[in-house]
């Protein structure tokens, strides 16, 4: 699985605006489903998430994905974060065709804990908004706070109940 987010942060009313999807392996959609106890049918009716590709997803699908978004949703995008597991052809893409600015994100407590903990004061504040998605529910139910030995936070995949790809996009 991955997910990608759209993040909108309106400095005049200090809120997020979020919306997320999911792209799942095409081949064992209904394997999947027993095992993580999802209906992703359902979710991909919804339009939470995409099936493509055979046993892995379809990297090309998810590129071509986020080279719409803009034109889809009317949005400008002014940057591009990401994790760079299986992602070094899918950014050189995104950079070359689509022009955008792309940043790793490095997958610890050290880069994560500032966005880890200001998304959870918002939406303990009540200022984190997202499309409803209630598959993104699920990621975040699922979702377990991590830290490590300055007390600096993250989400953990491993520790979680389930997958929290979504919230990770978002974080």
């Amino acid at each position: 699985n991955t997910s990608v987010a759209m993040v909108h942060y309106d400095e005049r009313e200090g809120k997020f605006y979020t919306k997320s999807w999911a792209f799942i392996p095409g081949i064992g959609v209904d394997v999947k489903s027993k095992v993580e106890k999802v209906d992703y049918d359902i979710m991909i009716e919804n339009g939470y998430a995409y099936s493509c590709g055979d046993r892995i997803i379809s990297y090309r699908f998810v590129e071509n994905f986020i080279l719409n978004l803009e034109k889809e949703y009317g949005v400008i995008i002014k940057g591009i974060g990401y994790d760079k597991w299986n992602a070094i052809s899918s950014v050189n893409r995104l950079a070359d065709e689509g022009g955008y600015d792309v940043v790793e994100v490095t997958q610890g407590t050290g880069t994560l804990h500032a966005p880890t903990k200001l998304y959870k004061e918002k939406v303990m504040d009540g200022d984190a908004h997202y499309e409803s998605n209630i598959l993104y529910e699920m990621n975040v139910a699922n979702a377990r706070e991590v830290f490590d030995d300055q007390l600096r936070s993250r989400i953990s995949k491993k520790k979680s109940n389930g997958k929290v790809d979504m919230l990770a996009a978002v974080i």
